[in-house]
C-alpha cells in the first residue's frame, strides 16, 4: 500500500470515529483540510540557518576493515566532523591521539576502549592531547562520533 493510500485510510478511519455523523457534503472538507495539513508539514523546510541531514542523504562509505561510516557534517571552521560509524564484531579503531575533543555516543552494540566497556546510551569523551587505546567492537555496533576531521585514506 502506498503512503498516500495509507494516509487516506487513516483519515477515513479517523473521520469514521467522530461522535457526530458527518454529512456527505461536508465529509470531503475536513478530510481535505487534514490531508493538506499533513502535506504541508511534510514539505516544511528547515528553519533559517539550519539544515537536516537524513540517512538517505549520505551514502555509507568504507572506512577501515569491518568499519563503514556516514559522514554527516564537516565543520571547516573548527576542523571537526560528525559521522555515524557501523562496526562489525571485532572491528578496530587503532590507538590514536586527539587534536580536538572527541565525543563518541554508542547508539547500538558494545565496544571496548582498552578494557573499558561502552554500552548503548553511553558517551565516551577523549580530551585534546590525550591518546586512548584501541577501540574494539565486541558486537555489531553503531557509534555517533564528533571528532577532528579525518584526512587519511578511507580504507587501510
Amino acid at each position: 500500500m502506498s503512503d498516500l493510500k495509507q494516509i487516506d485510510q487513516i483519515l477515513n478511519d479517523a473521520l469514521a470515529t467522530l461522535d457526530q455523523p458527518v454529512r456527505d457534503s461536508n465529509a470531503a472538507e475536513p478530510k481535505a483540510r487534514m490531508f493538506a495539513n499533513i502535506q504541508k508539514r511534510m514539505n516544511v523546510p528547515a528553519p533559517e540557518g539550519t539544515y537536516t541531514v537524513g540517512p538517505q542523504d549520505v551514502p555509507w562509505e568504507p572506512f577501515d576493515t569491518g568499519i563503514e561510516r556516514q559522514l554527516l557534517v564537516t565543520d571547516q571552521g573548527d576542523g571537526t566532523e560528525t559521522a555515524i560509524y557501523r562496526l562489525e564484531p571485532g572491528a578496530k579503531f587503532t590507538e590514536h591521539e586527539h587534536t580536538h575533543q572527541e565525543t563518541c555516543w554508542v547508539v547500538q552494540g558494545e565496544v571496548l576502549v582498552g578494557d573499558h566497556l561502552l554500552q548503548p546510551g553511553e558517551m565516551h569523551v577523549a580530551d585534546v592531547g590525550h591518546r586512548h587505546p584501541e577501540i574494539v567492537a565486541r558486537t555489531e555496533a553503531l557509534l555517533l562520533i564528533r571528532s577532528q576531521a579525518y584526512v587519511g585514506p578511507l580504507t587501510r
